[in-house]
């Protein structure tokens, strides 16, 4: 792959899309670790049970669906056309 600004700008979003996946993953599992292996005060089990919904159902789901679904079909089918309409 020859590198022009392009291919360096999507390079870097990839890397940066994977990243940001990883540390939502990452706070989800912890906020689940939390509630399962650490007592959490009266005060703030609310907020920790929120926090964990909103991450499981909003970011972990959403990250799956990227990675996994039906964008990585759509990903694969437009680095196929632009393979072959380079050719």
């Amino acid at each position: 792959m020859i590198d022009t600004p392009v291919s360096v700008t999507v390079d870097s979003k990839e890397k940066l899309l994977g990243t940001i996946a990883v540390l939502v993953c990452l706070a989800f599992f912890a906020s689940i670790g939390i509630l399962m292996f650490h007592v959490v005060p009266a005060d703030n089990k609310d907020l920790v049970t929120a926090m964990t919904a909103t991450l499981g159902s909003g970011g972990f789901i959403a990250i799956v669906g990227y990675f996994f679904g039906s964008s990585a079909s759509s990903k694969s089918k437009d680095d196929t056309i632009n393979t072959l309409s380079k050719s």
